[in-house]
């Protein structure tokens, strides 16, 4: 799963995925670094804008659809399995209509050891270049305004992810981009962007624990674990 993450240069978003920011969204608060992004929370996202451009601009993460706004107890997924999007209707019409990527330098994981305190990673690519999560997006109206909210999907472990959690965040390669956001785009071509980015790509590094906690943010939060219970020994690739 992916239930954190940091994007560094979110300033360079909008060259990095050709795409303008969509007016009214101009606030520089949006585009400041942050390191320990939480759901429920606004993020940057792409998508295809009313005039088949991309435009940036953010949304809440943490799926609302029109059929839970009502119903508390009705889930609002921060992740969706890629390999069940099919089976379920409301789903399969988000990949269909409403599909953005998610800017971002790293993710969070937690790995167990035992009865010691979980170690958490920072993952990214190996050169910890700016990437796209592959996300879905949904609007609906709460008290005449709208929401959008978005949620990123999830698929397999590779082999640098599974000693950590048994999910993994789908990280666009740069040439699924333009697909993923393509208007005309099938079935079987989206869910071909969906695999696990292979491991050559990616690196993960233990961080410090400041993490655990939401309300931290700031550049320490990615400097490397500095203490032995957390440096536990992962084969980094």
């Amino acid at each position: 799963m992916c239930g954190r993450f940091g994007l560094e240069t979110p300033e360079f978003s909008e060259t990095r995925f050709s795409a303008r920011v969509l007016p009214g969204f101009e606030d520089p608060e949006l585009f400041k670094p942050r390191y320990n992004i939480a759901p429920s929370q606004d993020v940057l996202a792409v998508a295809i804008g009313k005039e088949g451009d991309r435009v940036i601009r953010p949304m809440r993460w943490g799926l609302v659809s029109s059929w839970s706004v009502s119903d508390p107890s009705k889930p609002r997924p921060i992740n969706l399995k890629s390999e069940t999007l099919l089976e379920r209707s409301a789903y399969r019409s988000l990949l269909a209509k409403r599909r953005c990527i998610i800017p971002s330098s790293w993710f969070y994981e937690w790995q167990a050891r035992g009865s010691q305190p979980k170690q958490p990673y920072a993952i990214g690519r190996r050169d910890w270049a700016l990437f796209g999560f592959a996300g879905l997006w949904d609007a609906c109206k709460i008290d005449d305004e709208w929401l959008i909210s978005c949620t990123i999907l999830t698929t397999a472990p590779n082999d640098l992810i599974a000693p950590i959690h048994n999910r993994m965040p789908v990280i666009l390669q740069p040439e699924h981009e333009a697909l993923w956001l393509a208007s005309d785009a099938g079935e079987v071509a989206l869910m071909g962007c969906l695999a696990a980015l292979p491991v050559e790509l990616m690196t993960a590094e233990p961080v410090s624990s400041l993490v655990n906690d939401v309300k931290n943010d700031g550049p320490e939060l990615r400097q490397a674990a500095s203490s032995p219970a957390d440096q536990h020994a992962l084969p980094l690739f």
